[in-house]
């Protein structure tokens, strides 16, 4: 069918799953589930999982498990709870994500391997080869069994379809980004290269896992990425501003930066000071001091120069003592006559880091009389 024929066939599609969830089928409500999760809606996803739920419905507790364990601030224990009720309703994507819960400890009390590998026969037995085959290579890494471990990541990129379930290859590609921080410098690049692969399969601008959009552009960044044709910026800036949106701390500073330089986005400075205040506020040092330079030295026409905002976004950076911020927050205090607050945040800093600290001239002669 034509593209304007594939729309209504959804819309019709949509609207027929939404008049079941409304009768109380199940049917109805997993469609929209699936719908809402590929689309990256999580405030929807959420809402109709917690009905899924009450209908006792395997996919709404799958779902939901994998939504907790990926939040910015996780919860393992209700994830694990989840899964398990998940695994207990015949789920086996909830069997393997139980099995994980169970292997860690840190969650719910620790079982036997027995018992986790009877729950990863059972889930392969309904389907769900990839989901253990990456549980069994997540359990030959952690036992330190590498030439196990290779056989079976291999084997996933080689044979499992792409149209697998895109958190399934997000899942993969952070694994794989993990190990290959833990490799040799040789085997690193070759990895991270399998990362991007299975992550680029994981429908990154639409995820729910901040991890996968804001990994994607840090690649696309760094060169690990392949991006063929224009549009190369725009959308690293893109997969960060999603990322932001699911409270990923380091996209969110990044995002903002952008922003502030119209790279990849329209220069928007107001919006830019925004974000990368949400940045400070979720625990970004370097949003703090982004911002304490940016008000010190302003941005000419788009943004004047304010030393109230300066201090007060360096003294935010300053509780972490991070020095290039204490001392700039020196300097704008010893120049500005407060000189109490000024020796204080000098000396900190020279305490923290003599070499920086000595770099001002003016920090030199206070510290000497200081120390």
């Amino acid at each position: 069918a034509d593209q304007a024929g594939v729309i209504q066939a959804e819309e019709r599609a949509h609207l027929a799953a939404a008049r079941l969830a409304e009768l109380g089928d199940p049917a109805g409500l997993k469609f929209l589930i699936e719908e809402a999760f590929l689309a990256g809606d999580a405030a929807q996803v959420q809402s109709l999982c917690e009905r899924g739920m009450k209908l006792s419905l395997r996919e709404a507790y799958a779902v939901a498990a994998f939504a907790e364990r990926v939040r910015s601030e996780p919860n393992l224990v209700r994830s694990a709870k989840l899964s398990q009720r998940a695994a207990e309703l015949g789920s086996a994507e909830g069997m393997c994500g139980y099995a994980r819960s169970l292997r860690f400890g840190g969650s719910i009390e620790p079982k036997p391997a027995r018992v986790v590998e009877e729950l990863l026969g059972e889930a392969k037995k309904r389907g769900g080869g990839p989901w253990v085959v990456l549980e069994r290579a997540r359990i030959a890494w952690e036992q330190g069994e590498q030439a196990k471990w290779r056989g079976l990541v291999r084997g996933l990129l080689k044979f499992a379809p792409e149209s697998l379930r895109p958190h399934l290859w997000g899942e993969l590609g952070m694994h794989l980004l993990d190990a290959a921080g833990r490799l040799s410098e040789g085997a690193r690049s070759e990895w991270r290269r399998h990362a991007q692969l299975a992550l680029s399969r994981s429908r990154p601008e639409v995820s729910i896992d901040g991890r996968i959009p804001y990994n994607v552009a840090a690649g696309l960044v760094s060169g690990d990425v392949s991006h063929e044709g224009e549009g190369r910026e725009e959308r690293i800036s893109r997969l960060f501003e999603r990322a932001s949106s699911l409270d990923h701390v380091a996209a969110t500073h990044a995002f903002g930066a952008r922003l502030i330089a119209g790279l990849g986005v329209a220069r928007d400075v107001p919006r830019g000071l925004e974000v990368l205040e949400r940045a400070g506020e979720l625990g970004h040092v370097e949003a703090w001091a982004r911002l304490g330079a940016l008000y010190e030295e302003g941005l000419g026409a788009q943004l004047a120069s304010n030393k109230d905002q300066a201090l007060r976004c360096y003294r935010r950076a300053a509780e972490f003592d991070h020095v290039p911020a204490l001392v700039k927050l020196a300097g704008l205090l010893l120049d500005g006559g407060e000189l109490a607050e000024g020796r204080v945040r000098a000396k900190r800093a020279y305490v923290l880091d003599p070499g920086a600290a000595r770099v001002n001239y003016g920090f030199l002669l206070v510290l000497e009389n200081l120390t």
